[in-house]
């Protein structure tokens, strides 16, 4: 399958202090990336670079091959680059279906194929996100992206504030996201397993240092190699 979306040797932050540096990474359709390290490394940085919020340090973002301009988020919006914060920035005042329509666009999915997609949201359809619990507001935050037909979805810490249990419940869905409608994904994720049992492929950063990436298969098959990138050469074993 052709690259969809990518970047090349990418430094990104903030003024003249960067906090994550050449990072490079392609991604087809129906891949998924799970973006790991600890806190601080630098992967949140990355992805709103990714999505338009930042403008890079160096580097380039191509997405289906065209070169995109940091900074603007809108554009990348318009062409396809949806991102979901660990904000979820919903309209806590409006209903779960007045949160799908105000953002839907004719090339994303339907409000109903939506709620198919999530049927305990269609059970809370005139509910207000305010009042949904933190499972469903999560829910609610990926549905909305799609309703905007992403070509790449880009999903910063989707268990935020969330139980394991809820969050082994919500991971596999991204899954069937990107099988289904053909995204890229891009997940940031502190729960390293659960990510990397959905992933395609992987990058670990720490110290904004690409410290490990490749197959998340067989990054998940040998844990040694992601305790050393994580804890440096020096870990004991």
């Amino acid at each position: 399958m052709s690259v969809i979306f990518e970047c090349e040797h990418l430094t990104v932050g903030y003024g003249k202090v960067s906090v994550a540096r050449d990072v490079s990474l392609a991604l087809s359709e129906r891949e998924i990336l799970a973006v790991l390290g600890p806190n601080g490394a630098g992967k949140t940085s990355l992805i709103l670079t990714l999505a338009g919020l930042l403008v890079p340090m160096a580097g380039t973002i191509k997405l289906g091959g065209t070169v995109m301009k940091g900074g603007t988020a809108r554009r990348l919006n318009s062409e396809g680059v949806v991102l979901v914060p660990d904000s979820r920035a919903l309209f806590t005042a409006m209903s779960t279906r007045e949160n799908l329509q105000i953002a839907a666009k004719s090339k994303g999915m339907s409000v109903a194929e939506v709620f198919d997609t999530f049927p305990s949201l269609a059970t809370r359809a005139k509910i207000r996100a305010g009042m949904l619990s933190g499972g469903e507001q999560q829910m609610l935050a990926v549905a909305r992206a799609l309703v905007q037909g992403p070509k790449v979805l880009i999903v910063d810490e989707m268990s935020m504030g969330l139980a394991p249990i809820i969050v082994e419940q919500l991971m596999p869905k991204l899954r069937d996201v990107a099988d289904s409608t053909g995204a890229a994904v891009v997940l940031v994720e502190q729960h390293v397993q659960l990510a990397l049992e959905i992933a395609d492929q992987a990058l670990v950063l720490v110290h904004g240092e690409v410290a490990l990436q490749g197959p998340a298969a067989d990054i998940r098959a040998d844990p040694r190699r992601l305790e050393v990138a994580y804890l440096g050469a020096g870990a004991d074993g």
